[in-house]
Parts: structure tokens; C-alpha cells; sequence
């Protein structure tokens, strides 16, 4: 008499837990990321990979007004330092990269206090490049 009032009650603890599994059948699963490529490959890319960082600091004169609104100027000086940038990756491709990315560009504009009519700039930018292959 005892083991049928057991099994009783393992069915009852049991029944809740099954249905919980089979109402979670449907929900979204968590995201698994997949890397293609064996780990090796994954491995040889970051040694092949390396961070270039330039930065460069310049002075804009015959600015009129340098603390107004002048958004044609800030358009100017931020276009100039991302063809900079843009020829920067374009040397690294010529002499020792397959490929370069921009990561980063920082600029910053401050008024020339030493000099009337005149602003600073100065600005960074972050590459990252793959080494080309040794012979190609």
C-alpha cells in the first residue's frame, strides 16, 4: 500500500514541472552565438590585426569670428580631418594592409587665445588593419 501512494505522489510533483517544460517549448530561446571558422583561424586573425592610432593638432588663422556659430567652418575643418583619415587607410592598404577600418575619429575645436582670429584643432583617429600576407 505504501509504494501505489509513492508513485502517487511522484506522478502529482512531476505533472506541474512537465507542463512548465512543454509552455516553455514555444518561448524565445537565448542567442548562441556561432563562430565560423575554426579557432585557429579566429586566433591568427587578431595576431594578423593591429590598431593604428594618429593623431594631429593644426591652426585654422583668418577666422573671423571663432567662438560664433560659424557651422560652415566646423563642417570644413571635419570633412578635411576625415579625408585625412581616409588617406591614412589608403597608405596603410598601399604598403601593409589587406584591409583597414576606422574605428574612431575624435575632433576638437578651441579658440586660439595667442592668436586673434584663430582656432586649434586638434583631432585622433583609430584604424584597424590586417597585415597583409608575407609575399603578396
Amino acid at each position: 500500500m505504501r509504494w501505489p501512494a509513492i508513485a502517487a505522489l511522484c506522478l502529482l510533483i512531476s505533472a506541474p514541472a512537465a507542463r512548465a517544460q512543454q509552455a516553455n517549448e514555444g518561448a524565445v530561446q537565448p542567442y548562441r552565438a556561432v563562430v565560423q571558422g575554426s579557432f585557429a583561424d579566429v586566433v591568427k586573425k587578431q595576431a594578423e590585426t593591429v590598431r593604428v592610432n594618429i593623431g594631429m593638432n593644426f591652426m585654422l588663422t583668418g577666422v573671423s569670428d571663432p567662438i560664433g556659430d560659424d557651422a560652415r567652418l566646423r563642417d570644413r575643418t571635419r570633412r578635411n580631418v576625415y579625408q585625412m583619415a581616409l588617406k591614412e587607410c589608403d597608405l596603410l592598404l598601399e604598403l601593409l594592409a589587406s584591409e583597414c577600418r576606422i574605428e574612431a575619429i575624435n575632433i576638437n575645436l578651441n579658440r586660439n587665445l595667442q592668436a586673434a582670429e584663430s582656432i586649434n584643432v586638434s583631432a585622433s583617429v583609430a584604424l584597424r588593419v590586417i597585415q597583409k600576407q608575407a609575399g603578396k
